[in-house]
């Protein structure tokens, strides 16, 4: 049974963005019952009108996630807010069809969504079952032509903004402000087969990584928030064609201890194991407070064998400012330009190849100090 009040309609509430056009915009308050439902009623208006906006200017508290499909912009411009004890996502991409994507999503505006801080995320979200993917704030899972835009994520309960097997979009313009409440609160994941992505302008505070390019099998001993939401058990998911830039981490939120050298909670993170790839990727442009780590092997993520000198290549990393890179497996065909020369304690000098990397160079950039070397 529709929820919808039809008698909007009447007075234009179901109006075209313009007369000549099939494209609709409309508000929850259009709708009968919960914040969520409403939003989710409006999204479903939209998505079987075909095009158009779902536009939120007031405050909203949610009890469950929101359900984005496609063809559907979500412009928040003021408060979407998890209720406390709610455990799942704020949104996520409606359940795709294996080899059907859900195309022409945007998520805009100068709001914020905020999670909030019981507890019940981290790496092992209690209370979801096998569906630890609902930790994540914002979920994209087999989707392409998207487009994130312009908003604030606050205390989010575990990974900001997770893209899953999707591609050809761009993630730009968003502002974290994370308590620490809880632990790894990433900012943007770009992970397990997606590609053709753009990450640009990036800002604010984590609690753990600020970008992570990840491609990895899930293991129950490893990090239950690598559950996938779509296809699982195949092993040809390269992730590749990312661009990365405009990072800036305003604040530290501490340093895990223990590793040589140390390791920042936060900064940029390129990972793949297990004959999964990562290549073509771009990073330029880190500010802040922030390192970069390719392969970081402290911590066991992969099932069954590391990866090789051949699982992560053509990656160019350039103008890093102070944030040291670090390298836990060998790569091949890379670059580094303009980089830090020492890292967090200006002791270890960053950017060293490990043995067995092929055809990389890397310049420092310390004062008069310019080094280059091929390995």
């Amino acid at each position: 049974m529709k929820l919808y009040n039809p008698n909007l309609q009447l007075i234009g509430g179901f109006a075209p963005e313009d007369v000549n056009s099939h494209i609709f915009s409309v508000t929850p308050e259009q709708f009968i019952g919960t914040d969520t439902s409403k939003i989710n009623q409006a999204i479903s208006f939209i998505n079987t009108k075909g095009y158009g906006s779902v536009v939120c200017n007031g405050s909203y508290l949610l009890d469950t996630a929101i359900i984005i499909k496609k063809n559907v912009t979500l412009v928040n411009n003021g408060l979407i807010k998890m209720k406390v004890g709610m455990k799942d996502n704020i949104i996520r991409s409606e359940p795709a069809t294996v080899g059907v994507p859900i195309s022409n999503i945007q998520i805009l505006g100068n709001g914020t969504f905020q999670g909030h801080s019981d507890g019940w995320g981290s790496d092992t979200p209690s209370g979801v079952g096998t569906e630890a993917w609902r930790g994540i704030a914002i979920l994209l899972a087999n989707c392409t032509n998207f487009k994130l835009n312009g908003f604030k994520l606050k205390n989010t309960p575990a990974w900001g903004i997770c893209l899953e097997q999707s591609r050809f979009g761009s993630i730009k313009d968003i502002d974290f402000e994370n308590d620490g409440s809880t632990a790894n609160q990433d900012g943007v994941n770009v992970r397990h087969g997606s590609h053709h992505v753009v990450v640009d302008n990036i800002s604010g505070v984590t609690n753990d990584d600020m970008i992570a390019l990840t491609n990895l099998l899930f293991g129950n001993n490893i990090n239950l928030l690598g559950q996938t939401i779509y296809e699982t058990g195949k092993s040809n998911f390269d992730v590749h064609d990312v661009i990365v830039r405009n990072i800036n981490r305003y604040v530290s939120s501490g340093v895990i201890g223990a590793f040589t050298p140390p390791v920042k909670k936060g900064g940029i993170t390129i990972l793949c194991h297990d004959g999964l790839k990562i290549y073509n990727v771009t990073v330029d442009g880190v500010h802040g407070d922030a390192q970069i780590y390719i392969q970081f092997t402290q911590i066991q993520y992969w099932v069954n064998a590391q990866a090789t000198v051949n699982d992560v290549y053509n990656i160019r990393i350039c103008n890093t400012n102070d944030a040291p890179i670090y390298f836990g497996r060998p790569i091949k065909n890379s670059s580094l330009i303009n980089i830090a020369r020492k890292d967090i304690t200006a002791t270890y000098d960053s950017g060293l190849f490990p043995v067995g990397s092929l055809n990389v160079t890397r310049k420092y950039n310390d004062g008069n100090f310019e080094f280059f070397a091929t390995v």
